[in-house]
């Protein structure tokens, strides 16, 4: 739908705008009025696939315009909808967004000034903060006391969580003493040039309570690759890299093993729907990717890693050695000591003796 054909929504009301400018209760301009320069529509939800059209907005505190009452947009339908161009007709709240087609659906609002405001031809307006929403070719002053707003032609948004599954195994080699009881890694996923990453439901794994057995354990596990966009979805089902990111353990060396994985969106001959009963987890199939070289032949998803850590040396504690103070005389005290007693003992019988004489 073309500018002019938005436009021409409004025709119906050229035939009564002179039936409007007539009632004095909502639109006469007071004696003194005063230029609205800005009107700002808040909190408009932007279209959902699936979600409901409902086209409402708020208003800042103390503004001086509000939306058209039904009685005074009957003319043309409600005063605050959505539009669906291919059905060339506005939605109902109760309504959803059911078309994915590139800019399918623009929102109207007609915006009535307060008793003593009016807008003029320089009054802008700002959906959701922004004035990138607003169309500016079809949005116009239909006179003083009324504004027609119109938004860009937007497209509803697939925001549907779909995952994609990679079942992996990685083995670790130890190379040291000392075995890990832990281990955790981490992945990457991204087109195949590295130019886009793309988000896991969780890109980091953990295993605990490792078993070694010949310095040797394999651990497996699914990653998921996840997305909330249908454009993004497409891009995924042409296949992306898969890597394991190098950590910062101590004692690890991580896995430089690289893949191409590709979602299985095919059902026998028929491409799964994406839209009606969605499918939201894939399985896949990978591909080793070996020197740049994307392998023929499907293959399992594996990663290798080692662990090289050794335990320490303990020293046997030397016992501390007795305070000795230092004389420099190196003469063997013990010696000296058992001559002196003998020299008593002697000298003890031999007094002895003389008294008894």
């Amino acid at each position: 739908m073309t500018k002019i054909m938005k436009k021409a929504l409004l025709s119906l009301m050229l035939v009564v705008s002179m039936v409007i400018a007539l009632a004095p209760q909502n639109l006469v301009m007071a004696a003194s009025t005063q230029t609205l320069d800005t009107i700002y529509l808040n909190d408009l939800k932007l279209p959902e696939l699936g979600k409901l059209a409902d086209a409402s907005v708020t208003f800042p505190k103390g503004a001086h315009y509000r939306l058209a009452e039904p009685s005074e947009s009957n003319f043309i339908g409600d005063a605050n909808c959505w539009v669906d161009k291919s059905g060339d007709a506005s939605l109902e709240i109760t309504d959803t967004f059911e078309n994915s087609e590139p800019g399918n659906y623009f929102s109207m609002h007609i915006i009535i000034a307060d008793e003593g405001y009016v807008f003029d031809k320089n009054t802008k307006v700002y959906i959701n903060g922004s004035e990138t929403l607003v169309d500016p070719d079809a949005t116009f002053r239909f006179n003083d006391n009324m504004m027609i707003v119109y938004s860009m032609d937007l497209t509803a948004e697939d925001k549907i969580e779909r995952t994609i599954e990679i079942p992996f195994s990685i083995q670790i080699d130890n190379k040291g003493t000392l075995l890990p009881k832990t281990a955790s890694f981490k992945f990457e996923a991204s087109n195949y040039d590295d130019s886009k990453k793309f988000q896991f439901v969780d890109n980091t794994v953990e295993f605990t309570n490792l078993k070694f057995e010949n310095n040797k354990e394999t651990v497996q596990g699914k990653l998921k690759v996840k997305t909330t966009s249908e454009n993004e979805l497409l891009l995924l089902s042409d296949g992306f890299k898969l890597k394991m990111l190098p950590g910062k353990e101590d004692g690890w060396t991580y896995a430089t093993e690289e893949w191409l994985v590709i979602p299985d969106m095919f059902n026998g001959n028929d491409v799964q729907p994406l839209k009606m009963e969605p499918i939201l987890n894939f399985t896949s199939t990978s591909y080793p990717i070996v020197k740049g070289e994307i392998s023929e032949a499907p293959a399992p998803v594996s990663f290798n890693v080692s662990y090289n850590k050794n335990k320490a040396v303990v020293k046997p504690e030397e016992k501390p050695k007795a305070d000795v103070v230092p004389t420099g005389d190196m003469t063997n005290i013990t010696l000296w000591a058992s001559m002196l007693a003998v020299a008593g003992i002697a000298m003890t019988v031999t007094m002895k003796r003389k008294n008894e004489n």
